[in-house]
């Protein structure tokens, strides 16, 4: 395991920033992504749960998600008491805010409005994506026709709020930073759902 960066590439090597030097035939890179919605203005995507800039979100929806999201730690740390305590790990603090979407895909602003014309499918990192695809693709399609009864509000900002929780404590730095649940997204939902 090398941790440093590349500084180029020369001839069939890879040159290291620390100064040290790889053979290689093939390089894989596999940098990762930003997750923006840059045809949303700042307030178009606070409203639809998007992340934004943290200056960006209002003290209201912070103060909202704030209050939400300790009442999900609560829950989360009383089915699973080993997250109370993480191992040490380098945190990076987000930029951004969460996603706040129901089922990863759904505005509660939208649906609050009985607005049921957009949902955001493929926003969770997970080992299984196929398996959430094609999920979330039945979900959305009925969703969209409207043949899904949806709980009130109140229950699916608490629902994003636990599964928002569940990702930061489960995978720390990573889970605040973007959605994921790349270990354990079946036996998770299982667990979660049954209480």
């Amino acid at each position: 395991v090398h941790r440093t960066s590349i500084s180029k590439l020369v001839d069939s090597s890879i040159l290291l920033q620390n100064g040290g030097s790889l053979p290689c035939d093939l390089l894989v890179m596999s940098t990762g992504w930003d997750i923006t919605f840059p045809f949303f203005t700042p307030e178009d995507s606070a409203a639809l749960g998007l992340p934004v800039p943290i200056s960006f979100q209002s003290m209201v929806d912070a103060k909202k998600w704030e209050h939400l999201e300790a009442a999900a730690d609560e829950k989360i740390i009383s089915m699973f008491p080993r997250l109370r305590s993480p191992p040490d790990y380098y945190r990076q603090p987000p930029s951004t805010t969460q996603f706040y979407l129901y089922r990863g895909m759904v505005s509660p602003h939208e649906v609050a409005s009985g607005d049921n014309s957009i949902v955001f499918l493929g926003q969770v990192g997970a080992a299984q994506s196929f398996q959430i695809a094609e999920t979330q693709s039945i979900w959305a399609a009925a969703y969209l026709m409207g043949d899904l009864q949806l709980p009130d509000v109140r229950e699916i900002e608490n629902d994003i709020a636990l599964t928002n929780v569940w990702r930061r404590r489960r995978y720390l730095s990573v889970g605040e930073r973007k959605p994921t649940f790349m270990h354990d997204e079946l036996a998770v939902w299982i667990s979660i759902r049954k209480n």
